[in-house]
C-alpha cells in the first residue's frame, strides 16, 4: 500500500515548479479502517457517510488552494466547468497544512453518492478555472454503500444473537440426557414427560451426528455475529468483538444455559 504513495511523493520532490504551474500528483489516507481503505487498484474507497481526512500531495499548492471534487471524467488539465452530461461536484474545500502536507477534510454531508457516479476525481483552482486532474487511480475517490440497511442489520444481529442462544440451550438440554434416562422418563415419568422424552428420543440416537449440528451451528452463527457487529458499527474489529462477547455470554451462554439446566427435557 505504501508504493502508492512513495512515486508520487518522490516525484513531487524532484519535479520543479514550472512558473505557476499547479498539479495535484496524488491523494493519501490519513488513517485507514474497515470503512475507510483503497481498493486493489490502488483508488481511495470509502463508505458513503463517513468522514474522511485526505492529504493532498502535489506541485504549485498552497494552504487555502481550492479544490472541487467531481465525477466528471476528464483528461487532465481539462476545465472542469465544461463537462458535458449529469455529474456530481462537491462544495470548494480549502487546502489545510497538515503534520506533513496539505490534507482536505470530508464530512458526510459533502458528498452526494450515487451507485451510478461512485467515482469522484479532484479539479484543483488555477486562477479563475477549475482544471482537472484526471482519472488516474492516485488522484480518485471511490465511495461505496452498506450492502444492508442498518434496521436490518440491527434485526439480523438480534436474531444471530437467538439462533447462539438456542443452539447453547440444545446443547445441554439434548445432550445431558442419555437413551437410558430417556426409556425411564418414558415410562416412569407424567404425560408431557413421556410426550417430550419420546420426541427427542429419535434425535438423541444419533448423538454425535447431533453433537456435530449443535458445535457447527454456534460456532456459524457467533462469527457470523461478529462480523455483522463490525459492518453495523464500521470501526475497525474493536468495538465488534467487545459487543459481541458480552452478548453471546449473556445471551448466548449464562441465560439459556440457566433456563435448560432446569427445563432440559421441554426445551429439547
Amino acid at each position: 500500500m505504501c508504493k502508492m504513495w512513495i512515486l508520487p511523493l518522490f516525484l513531487a520532490m524532484i519535479i520543479p515548479v514550472q512558473g505557476n504551474e499547479v498539479k495535484v500528483l496524488t491523494l493519501r489516507l490519513s488513517h485507514v479502517d474497515s470503512s475507510i481503505g483503497y481498493t486493489e487498484d490502488g483508488v481511495i474507497n470509502v463508505m458513503a457517510g463517513k468522514d474522511v481526512t485526505i492529504e493532498v500531495i502535489g506541485v504549485g499548492l498552497e494552504e487555502d488552494s481550492l479544490i472541487i471534487l467531481s465525477t466528471a471524467k476528464m483528461d487532465a488539465g481539462d476545465d472542469c466547468g465544461q463537462s458535458n452530461g449529469t455529474l456530481l461536484q462537491t462544495k470548494h474545500f480549502k487546502l489545510k497544512k497538515g503534520l506533513s502536507n496539505y490534507a482536505i477534510n470530508l464530512k458526510n454531508e459533502d458528498i452526494i453518492y450515487s451507485s451510478s457516479q461512485d467515482t469522484y476525481h479532484v479539479c484543483v483552482k488555477v486562477g479563475e478555472t477549475f482544471v482537472h486532474q484526471g482519472v488516474n487511480a492516485e488522484v480518485s475517490i471511490k465511495f461505496y454503500s452498506r450492502l444492508m440497511p442498518v434496521w436490518l442489520m440491527i434485526v439480523l444481529v438480534t436474531l444471530l444473537l437467538c439462533l447462539s442462544g438456542l443452539f447453547s440451550g440444545l446443547n445441554l438440554g439434548l445432550m445431558a440426557l442419555d437413551q437410558t434416562e430417556l426409556q425411564i422418563v418414558i415410562k416412569t415419568g407424567t404425560e408431557s414427560e413421556k410426550s417430550d422424552a419420546k420426541s427427542i428420543m429419535p434425535v438423541r440416537a444419533l448423538g454425535n451426528f447431533l453433537l456435530c449440528s449443535l458445535l457447527l451451528g454456534n460456532v456459524l452463527v457467533n462469527n457470523t455475529l461478529t462480523i455483522m457487529l463490525d459492518a453495523l458499527t464500521g470501526g475497525g474489529g474493536l468495538i465488534a468483538v467487545i459487543g459481541s462477547t458480552c452478548g453471546i455470554v449473556i445471551f448466548g451462554e449464562i441465560i439459556p444455559q440457566a433456563v435448560c439446566s432446569r427445563h432440559g427435557l421441554a426445551v429439547g
